[in-house]
């Protein structure tokens, strides 16, 4: 009975160990039951930064701790006016004084918004976006990954040495002084709070009336943690879309990024100290230009949110800002590389990632609803480099390769307003709404909603685009044009392959035109007339009993 009683009380403190030790749970995207785990890298227990400060628990908040400590609990006791400061609260006999602010800025440190958050301001179906704090040195480590022949010890001295040569980032944020009496209360609210991945640390902030640097707690999420989400950070323009939409059980994704941009303007326009700091660490200006760019995207412009993989070399998957600029290779292990090629940024994915395309809103005066109806996506097309997407409205959108005119624009950019450059909108199809679409290799098909005109634009070297023969000279097309002998049919299927095109007219009739070397296309029409002098490749069939055909696909080199 004794044994048995020492193992039965050996298991129940297993169980009590493990249910303290912090885990991770994939389905709420949060740590079980609120425990957090410390930081390795944590340079004080709490027990020694409470020594440090009396008893008393020093946080640094640099997120929604800046604007928003709470309406109930330890931290809230900040929010009482100064006049009640002598008084009492009903429903918790602690004076305001036992919970105090400070503006302070962490040294060594950036604000990084890259922490996915499915319990506050997001959900587990779409997750929101929130702020950590990495240290200067894992921004460095996360830009300059190392590969096998970069471990030496030369290597590590040299990174070193430069690291140490740079000047500390500051971040701004509020210092909250916690009485010692509510340290253990407050410290099971935050932890529960910060569940989403966060870990605690200790690092110096400084108090910036004066000047005084104090160690300080304060929940963050590395790089490491699960919770942490590569992709945005290294795209603010996806991070501020879905902090333009992400709603959570705390609110909208966007009040949290707007109030803590409040937060930085109001500290900067009322502290000197505060405004220096902001104007010297430009680092810290990240909130500010996601703040602009969630406002232009909740009024003029609308984010799309689609997935792609693989090849990006004319910037068809919408990972690079503009086609000239370098790009990141990522790979399924979560590493990733940064490589300047020249030219085209050359940008290979292995795995499905998020990719955003941004439309300008409709400002027809329409209602709401039917705008966004309009707006629903309809059909996603692949070309040889470039892609599109049409709407339920008629709208086609184009991006990427434009080499040969396949966006149906001369420029390969979509829009030309200045103040949305970095958000790089895509405008669609200009005059023409769209029914039906079909990327080739370097030219696109598209039919016209309502009158049933075909129209072809981008490479015609093989009379793919207008029907030319070949032989003849033809020339490429930037703007939407109708194929040689076909203004006055009208059609209702339409596919483009690498160098021919073939259509379904409305009598149920196939219709090709270009390359027809391995017999993809059909014979041109002896007895059509055109109006250039231009010998044509448009060549017709229809089947043998007289039924209607109703669609078509091209391949390469083939058809059916």
């Amino acid at each position: 009975e004794q044994r048995t009683q020492q193992q039965q009380q050996q298991q129940q403190q297993q169980q009590q160990q493990q249910q303290q030790e912090p885990q991770w749970d994939p389905a709420t995207q949060t740590y079980k039951d609120g425990i957090v785990p410390a930081h390795e890298s944590m340079s004080l227990s709490l027990e020694e930064l409470l020594s440090l400060n009396h008893g008393k628990l020093k946080i640094f908040g640099y997120g929604s701790l800046c604007w928003h400590p709470g309406s109930k609990g330890v931290l809230s006791l900040a929010n009482i006016a100064e006049d009640e400061h002598d008084h009492e609260r009903k429903d918790n006999a602690v004076a305001k004084r036992k919970v105090t602010t400070d503006p302070g800025r962490a040294i060594g440190y950036q604000r990084c918004w890259a922490q996915r958050s499915a319990d506050h301001r997001g959900t587990t179906e779409f997750n929101g976006i929130v702020c950590t704090l990495l240290s200067d040195e894992e921004v460095w480590r996360f830009h300059h990954p190392r590969n096998g022949d970069d471990c030496g010890e030369d290597m590590e001295e040299m990174e070193k040495m430069l690291m140490q040569s740079m000047r500390p980032s500051m971040t701004e944020g509020l210092i909250y002084t916690v009485d010692e009496d509510l340290v253990e209360h407050c410290l099971a609210e935050l932890d529960f709070r910060e569940k989403g991945g966060y870990a605690r640390d200790v690092i110096d902030v400084i108090e910036d009336e004066t000047g005084n640097i104090v160690k300080a707690l304060l929940y963050r999420g590395t790089p490491d943690n699960p919770a942490f989400w590569k992709r945005v950070y290294l795209d603010l323009r996806l991070a501020a879309a879905i902090m333009a939409v992400a709603i959570g059980p705390s609110g909208h994704n966007d009040v949290y990024l707007l109030n803590l941009d409040k937060f930085l303007s109001h500290a900067a326009k009322h502290s000197p100290a505060v405004a220096l700091a902001l104007e010297d660490h430009a680092e810290d200006d990240r909130t500010g230009e996601l703040a602009k760019m969630v406002k232009m995207l909740q009024n003029d412009y609308r984010p799309i949110f689609l997935f792609g993989a693989g090849s990006n070399e004319h910037n068809q998957l919408l990972l690079s800002g503009h086609n000239d600029e370098c790009s990141a290779v990522y790979t399924s292990n979560g590493k990733h590389d940064v490589k300047f090629t020249g030219g085209y940024g050359a940008k290979v994915v292995d795995e499905l990632v998020e990719i955003l395309l941004v439309v300008p809103r409709e400002t027809d005066g329409g209602d709401a609803a039917s705008a966004n109806g309009n707006l629903e996506p309809m059909s996603l097309h692949a070309g040889g480099g470039h892609s599109a997407m049409l709407t339920r409205g008629g709208d086609l959108y184009l991006w990427g390769w434009n080499q040969s005119g396949q966006l149906g624009r001369l420029s390969n950019i979509g829009s030309s307003t200045s103040s949305s450059t970095y958000l790089n909108p895509v405008q669609p199809l200009s005059d023409i709404k769209v029914a039906f679409a079909d990327l080739g290799h370097n030219h696109t098909l598209v039919i016209e909603k309502g009158t049933g005109k075909l129209f072809g634009f981008g490479e015609n070297g093989r009379g793919q685009v207008n029907g030319c023969a070949s032989g003849e000279s033809c020339t490429n097309f930037h703007m939407p044009t109708v194929p040689l002998g076909l203004s006055d049919e009208t059609f209702v299927h339409v596919a483009a392959g690498l160098f021919h095109s073939a259509a379904i007219t409305a009598d149920g009739l196939l219709v090709t035109w270009g390359c027809g070397r391995f017999g993809q296309c059909l014979q041109p029409d002896e007895d059509q007339e055109v109006n250039d002098s231009k010998t044509s490749s448009v060549g017709r069939w229809k089947t043998p009993d007289g039924s209607k055909l109703v669609q078509v696909v091209c391949g390469r080199r083939h058809t059916a």
